[in-house]
């Protein structure tokens, strides 16, 4: 069964920043990382971006800042409300909103330039509902920005460790974004998080929908 983060996200969302080692060092650090990607080299391009699991803001704060137009909804109504108030108190334009990653038909907006999923998946087994979700979300050309943390391909497609975080095969996230239509355009190792305890490694991919 997949671990359902609400109810301890809404209980945790005024200190979920603590995981970080430094929660708006994070905030920069992440937000040029995915910056760069998502912006192929042109840093005035301006993006329609939806973060669809937004945790307090962790990734949509500093792409605000970034001068895209920001998206930003979650399971956790109490997580949704705090990244609200991040936003206010830094002057930024956040577009806030409570919805499930794996049904975005219920939020008003369509037609993304990227869906980005980032240090969200160790919660979610079975990536199906979201990449079938996140396709109909994207533009043409669009891109799907995604972390996971992960296990060899030989090791299935995803398992559910001790810790009670999952973790996936790169193979297994090539063939829901073959079955979906969309082209694998980077993936990278990389330190998802740097947090108190060490920091989380895993990969980074971007796939792409049609043009």
């Amino acid at each position: 069964m997949d671990v359902d983060p609400s109810s301890f996200y809404n209980s945790m969302a005024e200190y979920q920043h603590l995981i970080f080692k430094d929660w708006e060092s994070s905030l920069e650090w992440q937000a040029s990382v995915f910056g760069r990607l998502l912006e192929g080299g042109d840093s005035a391009r301006k993006l329609r971006i939806l973060d669809c699991a937004c945790g307090i803001g962790t990734q949509s704060l500093g792409l605000a800042r970034r001068g895209h137009t920001v998206f930003a909804t979650d399971l956790s109504a109490e997580a949704v409300a705090r990244a609200r108030r991040e936003a206010s108190q830094r002057g930024l334009l956040l577009n806030v909103d409570v919805a499930n990653m794996c049904d975005l038909s219920t939020i008003a907006e369509s037609g993304f330039d990227v869906v980005l999923a980032a240090d969200v998946f160790i919660y979610v087994g079975d990536l199906e509902p979201v990449f079938d979700a996140v396709r109909i979300a994207l533009l043409p050309g669009g891109l799907f920005a995604l972390t996971v943390e992960s296990i060899d391909d030989d090791a299935g497609d995803f398992v559910l460790r001790p810790t009670r975080r999952y973790v996936h095969s790169a193979a297994y996230l090539r063939r829901l974004a073959s079955r979906t239509g969309l082209a694998e355009r980077y993936v990278k190792p990389a330190v998802l998080r740097a947090g108190e305890a060490g920091d989380v490694a895993g990969l980074v991919f971007v796939f792409a929908a049609p043009a």
